[in-house]
């Protein structure tokens, strides 16, 4: 409990040095894979985000994985991600991953009036 607040400016220099170079990354990687990757989601590309969330917190707070590994990893999520934006050409696969629109109400607006 007493660790809590405990650190050296070893460490938090290390933590900021991280989080500059893997958020750099994500940008970057967010540039060349398209912006496909963190909008219109479905469920594949909703877990593809919380992976990358996941991903970049371990990077920059733990001490058992590398930069070098997290931006490593970082780039595998992109890769998988563009994999599955060009695989969704194949309708089995698009039909598998994306969502389809669910009609809750129709014609509302005639039951206001």
């Amino acid at each position: 409990m007493e660790k809590w607040f405990a650190t050296d400016f070893i460490t938090l220099t290390a933590i900021a040095i991280t989080t500059v170079v893997i958020y750099a990354i994500v940008i970057l990687y967010t540039r060349i894979f398209g912006k496909r990757s963190f909008s219109k989601m479905s469920s594949f590309d909703f877990a593809m985000t919380v992976a990358v969330g996941s991903l970049i917190a371990t990077t920059i707070l733990s001490h058992s994985v590398s930069l070098l590994e997290g931006m490593f990893g970082c780039f595998m999520i992109f890769a998988m991600q563009m994999l599955a934006a060009l695989s969704r050409r194949w309708k089995p696969f698009r039909k598998a991953i994306d969502n389809s629109p669910l009609l809750i109400i129709n014609g509302w607006l005639t039951y206001l009036r």
